[in-house]
């Protein structure tokens, strides 16, 4: 069996070119961290897009993998803008400090009658040492560029490990249907759960100097990491471990822990803002059930172009005319797949029909099958609508369904619209959502004169 070289690489090895290389890498990593402090301060936006084309796209069955990878994304995200951030200014610092060091060549110096004797040994002990702080700042510098990129390198790789499990998942879901994805994803979870415990284990001292460790913690090791870590593996693997066996092992293990808990604390507000818990089903569930919240997204005159339409919609919260009401009501993939399953009318095939004649036929099935899955109420009474459309609202182009009403019976002040929708929870409770309104007839808003008046 070949030995394995305790020391392949020693300082002696390193090209000419490469120590170069690293004594200048400074230059590199200013102009690299300005371009990626401001590139990283747009990925929020991105990643929130992101989340408004997932809520509309995808079936409930992938909310929650969907919300997880959400959040790994924003915790690489902020592993890079702070990193930048903190690298840029502490290399800012570092070129300061290099260039007041070519000033002040001898540092601190005791030619002064201000200050004692005792007082400047120890001054002298604690900052007398300018190169070695510069010095210092300069390690702190690189280190902390390779472990921006080796964070935000490991979210996204986990993010693409959830993603292959995903599709691992639907394959067996469709050889084996009785299984759910969410079971089979479980499993699988299940399973690298218990492999990353078992390397945990191998880390405590009485374990890992067992014959059984000795021949098992390797290669189990690095067969979790490469899948786990995928594409980033190499470079991440590299830095986690050069560091983790470089460094203090609790000042290491102390360091990765505050980044981490600093990044959690910082992703909290950062998943509030965006809609991202709307993949939580509670919350999708209780958005827009509230009878008496006047929500800007649920009337046409108040929407605004941040607002995602994840709830039905009014043309207006003041209305003068009931001769012709209308609503929008958003079909996400969570409830669409719902509206299918639950349609009476049997699937259209497509057969001998032509492209316009098929596409006419399915869309006419589609509102019959909207009618199916949604009744409305007017303060309590049912009403019936008068006419139908598929439609794509033109706020960011959510699909669903234009519904209007002729003649409501409408009352002159507050009124509260009432949509039940076929979507049920896990006690198959409907999904309800409210449209409160006013009605502003014509004695309300402009009442008549009268000789009194006069």
């Amino acid at each position: 069996m070949k030995e394995l070289d305790p020391n392949p690489t020693s300082p002696s090895d390193k090209p000419e070119w490469l120590a170069k290389l690293e004594a200048e890498s400074w230059q590199a990593e200013m102009i690299v961290s300005g371009i990626a402090i401001f590139g990283s301060l747009q990925l929020p936006a991105l990643i929130g897009d992101l989340i408004d084309y997932e809520l509309y796209e995808l079936p409930e069955t992938l909310m929650w993998p969907a919300y997880y990878m959400n959040i790994y994304l924003y915790i690489g995200v902020l592993l890079l803008i702070g990193g930048f951030l903190i690298h840029f200014v502490l290399r800012a610092l570092w070129i300061g400090m290099v260039g007041f060091n070519s000033v002040f060549p001898e540092g601190i110096q005791r030619n002064t009658q201000v200050l004692s004797e005792s007082f400047l040994d120890r001054l002298i002990a604690d900052y007398g040492d300018v190169n070695g702080y510069i010095k210092r700042l300069d390690k702190i510098c690189s280190s902390l560029f390779a472990l921006a990129f080796a964070g935000a390198y490991t979210m996204l790789a986990i993010c693409i490990s959830i993603l292959a499990f995903l599709l691992l998942s639907f394959g067996v879901h469709y050889f084996l249907p009785r299984f759910s994805v969410l079971q089979i994803l479980a499993v699988f979870g299940g399973v690298f759960f218990g492999f990353s415990l078992l390397i945990s284990l191998f880390t405590i001292k009485s374990l890992r100097e067992s014959a059984f460790a000795k021949r098992w913690h390797y290669p189990i090791s690095m067969t979790f990491s490469r899948l786990l870590y995928n594409f980033a593996a190499r470079p991440v693997l590299t830095i986690q471990y050069t560091s983790l066996t470089g460094s203090d092992i609790k000042r290491y293990l102390g360091g990765v822990g505050v980044i981490m808990i600093g990044c959690m604390l910082a992703t909290i507000p950062l998943v509030l803002q965006s809609r991202a818990p709307f993949f939580l089903d509670k919350v999708y569930w209780r958005h827009g059930s509230d009878p008496s919240l006047l929500r800007t997204s649920a009337y046409a005159n108040t929407l605004t172009d941040e607002s995602l339409l994840l709830a039905p919609l009014l043309e207006s919260d003041e209305l003068t005319d009931n001769r012709s009401v209308w609503i929008f009501v958003p079909l996400p993939e969570r409830e669409l797949t719902v509206l299918e399953d639950r349609c009476s009318l049997p699937a259209v095939e497509r057969d001998e029909l032509e492209g316009s004649e098929f596409r006419r036929q399915r869309r006419e099935r589609f509102i019959a099958c909207a009618g199916e899955y949604l009744s409305f109420s007017l303060n309590g009474s049912p009403v019936t609508a008068a006419s139908w459309y598929q439609f794509n609202y033109p706020n960011h182009e959510e699909y669903g369904v234009k519904i209007y009403f002729e003649r409501l019976p409408t009352v002159p002040g507050r009124n509260l619209l009432r949509i039940t929708h076929g979507y049920r929870n896990a006690d198959g409770e409907p999904r309800v959502t409210y449209l409160p309104f006013q009605y502003l007839a014509d004695e309300v808003k402009a009442p008549q004169r009268t000789n009194m008046d006069e």
